[in-house]
């Protein structure tokens, strides 16, 4: 194994414990390979405001990629130039707001670092959910009209996984997108809850390939950490792709390598130190 040069991490079910917190295991093992010039990136589903707090509590100057690899941002000491954006088309956002429209699914599109949703669902356990997991303020709209036209940097349906109408569950409308809007829109699938829809273009693995060929690193030399179907491009493009103990049974088949314990035992710390 050569020399590695960058960590690319997954912050929920990867660097964090099921409670969202940050072990002090993974925060000092971090610390030390970023002392010894490894970069490091934190990668997420979350909008930047959401990602900077984890920066800032590992107290490492961090890359940061958002919205599953829409958006990419360079460290504070580069000013924190944006190097990536990849909206989702605005034809294909329409094509989902009219369905979840008609189909009364709870929505949110994301926009000008802000995630708007339609006041009728200021009160669904569905808004509750995002915002308890996320800790993102939601900003509540009468309808979408204003949005028509306008090319979102993601969209999200929340839904409950174990629904009894398997027609409203994630992966039956997982199937039902991936096919209807394939070649067109980027479907994944990231919390238990969420179906993400994102530009065909945008993933954490593109994400993380722009941020290599800034710093003229090579994919080698990279080493990701994931859990979820949203990390599966970044663990592929690096040179070692790493699932969590917590992962899905086909992630952690594909990868390079598994942790030992789970995020909510300091997966990534442990499997770190071995190492140094």
């Amino acid at each position: 194994m050569k020399e590695i040069r960058m960590l690319s991490f997954d912050l929920d079910g990867t660097l964090l414990d099921d409670r969202g917190l940050l072990s002090e295991g993974n925060r000092s093992v971090i610390q030390e390979y970023a002392r010894r010039g490894v970069k490091v990136v934190l990668a997420s589903g979350r909008m930047p405001s959401r990602i900077e707090p984890y920066a800032d509590l590992l107290e490492v100057d961090c890359a940061m990629i958002a919205y599953n690899g829409a958006v990419t941002f360079l460290p504070r000491a580069e000013k924190k130039k944006m190097i990536l954006y990849d909206p989702l088309p605005a034809i294909v956002a329409e094509e989902v707001m009219d369905y979840c429209r008609e189909w009364k699914f709870h929505l949110n599109f994301y926009s000008d670092e802000k995630v708007y949703v339609l006041e009728e669902y200021r009160f669904s356990r569905y808004a509750e959910i995002y915002a308890n997991q996320t800790g993102a303020e939601l900003t509540f709209v009468p309808d979408f009209t204003p949005f028509q036209g306008r090319a979102p940097v993601k969209l999200v349906i929340v839904m409950d996984p174990l629904h009894p109408d398997l027609r409203r569950t994630r992966d039956f409308q997982y199937n039902y997108f991936s096919e209807k809007l394939k070649g067109r829109a980027h479907v994944v699938r990231s919390n238990p809850e969420y179906l993400e829809f994102l530009s065909i273009s945008a993933n954490k693995g593109v994400a993380l390939l722009r941020i290599a060929e800034y710093y003229g690193i090579a994919a080698e030399t990279i080493m990701a950490f994931g859990d979820a179907e949203n990390d599966r491009e970044m663990l592929s493009y690096a040179g070692i792709g790493v699932a969590m103990a917590n992962a899905s049974e086909s992630l952690r088949r594909e990868s390079d390598a598994v942790t030992v314990t789970n995020n909510n035992n300091a997966g990534v710390a442990n499997f770190l130190l071995e190492l140094l």
